[in-house]
């Protein structure tokens, strides 16, 4: 994959997390791109307090290169990953299809705004969530498996829901619920369920939503609601696990 940035086992520091995801308003739909998988990569480092080393606006990938280590009809998903080993170094690509993204574009003000947009955004965090944790378990020396990477994709999707919540912390609990029934309720499969990728996607689909289940019940509450906090740590937590060893399922 020549001209790709490579990863390597150094880092250096990415730390940044002020309230909700926002883009830059734009009307160039590849500015906005690099843009908009740029903010998210760093919001995903601050969120998680994790050194990000990648500069992940030059990973994006046209349809045309993308179909230089991918089938055409991987395309259709909407957003796709590649990952190929060179020796010591991982290069990666990203491809985010331009409909959903101008649709993001569009409404990048308040991005659960349409469902449009909102395809937009959960396909933007899933590709570049799947790149940070490709990045982070590269560099200690971990590898990973595709059901690691939707699980977290998942997760991440709604951690990203989590943060538009600006209302007191009694009404927490609802907005959870409200950002769960946005990812989780209605969900079509590209894949059908016989396959292994259709079987991939299904489990790691409900491995997540129990951990959002689990996660609800035992974050604790007082008479103002859910601790903002314990919340974070709590994720936080998580993400380094998968860090020190292969997640369990």
């Amino acid at each position: 994959m020549t001209s790709t940035p490579t990863v390597s086992k150094t880092s250096s520091p990415a730390r940044a997390i002020a309230g909700p995801l926002r883009f830059q308003a734009g009307t160039d739909l590849k500015r906005f791109r690099r843009s908009a998988v740029e903010t998210t990569y760093r919001w995903l480092c601050g969120f998680y307090d994790v050194g990000g080393g990648l500069t992940v606006g030059d990973l994006l990938c046209s349809p045309t290169r993308a179909q230089r280590w991918i089938p055409p009809q991987e395309l259709q998903r909407g957003e796709v990953v590649i990952a190929v080993e060179r020796g010591e170094d991982l290069e990666l690509g990203l491809f985010l299809a331009d409909g959903p993204l101008r649709a993001l574009m569009q409404a990048s003000s308040n991005p659960w705004s349409t469902p449009e947009a909102r395809q937009g955004l959960c396909l933007l965090v899933e590709g570049v969530s799947h790149l940070l944790m490709l990045e982070q378990r590269y560099r200690h020396g971990l590898q990973v498996r595709g059901i690691e990477l939707e699980i977290q994709a998942d997760l991440d999707k709604y951690v990203v829901g989590m943060a538009e919540h600006q209302g007191p912390d009694r009404e927490w609990h609802s907005h959870s619920l409200r950002v769960r029934r946005w990812l989780f309720r209605g969900v079509t499969f590209m894949d059908g369920a016989g396959n292994g990728v259709g079987t991939r996607y299904r489990d790691a689909h409900r491995a997540a939503l129990n951990i959002l289940k689990y996660q609800e019940m035992t974050t604790p509450q007082d008479r103002s609601g859910h601790h903002w906090e314990h919340w974070i740590r709590y994720w936080r937590r998580l993400y380094r696990a998968g860090l020190g060893h292969r997640v369990r399922l």
